[in-house]
Formats: C-alpha cells, sequence, structure tokens
C-alpha cells in the first residue's frame, strides 16, 4: 500500500501493541503460573464476603478479577494484589 500511496502513513496502534506484547509475556510458563496463583487467591477473597469485607475496610482498595476481553484487567489484577498483598495475609 505504501508504494501507491506514498502519502500515507502507517502508524500501530499502542493499545494493540502492548496487548500482542502481554499475550506474549503470559505464555511464559512463570508468568503463567504467578498469574493462576493470584487469581485463585483473588477468587477465594472475592468467594467469601466476610474476607473480602474484611480487606475493603482495612485497605480501601478492592482486588480485580481479569475479563478476557480487557487486556490490561491481567495487569491490574497483577498490581493490586502487589499493593493489597500486606492486607492478605
Amino acid at each position: 500500500m505504501g508504494d501507491r500511496y506514498k502519502w500515507l502513513t502507517c502508524a500501530p496502534c499502542g493499545a494493540h501493541c502492548l496487548d500482542l506484547c502481554i499475550e506474549d509475556v503470559m505464555k511464559v510458563p512463570y508468568a503463567v503460573g504467578a498469574a493462576d496463583r493470584v487469581r485463585e487467591v483473588v477468587r477465594y477473597f472475592k468467594g467469601h464476603s466476610h474476607l473480602n469485607d474484611n480487606l475493603n475496610k482495612r485497605a480501601r482498595l478492592r482486588l480485580v478479577l481479569p475479563v478476557e476481553t480487557r487486556f490490561k484487567s491481567e495487569y491490574l489484577m497483577l498490581a493490586r494484589a502487589v499493593k493489597l498483598r500486606k492486607y492478605m495475609q
């Protein structure tokens, strides 16, 4: 296309590139294992309302579970778990 339309420039979407990078990182066995373990802990807390309520009151932050259609949610889950780690022990 660049040969025919010299004036047309192509700039890749930053969000899409970031999504592809995160997908590649999440293929590394260590990253997959770590994310799976964090997901288990988050599900445990979210499945026990007394624990989840206590955590929310003490830390004033909520745990985040990732959703398939939002690439950033995997990162948010891990980042939030790191912030709340001391409250979950």
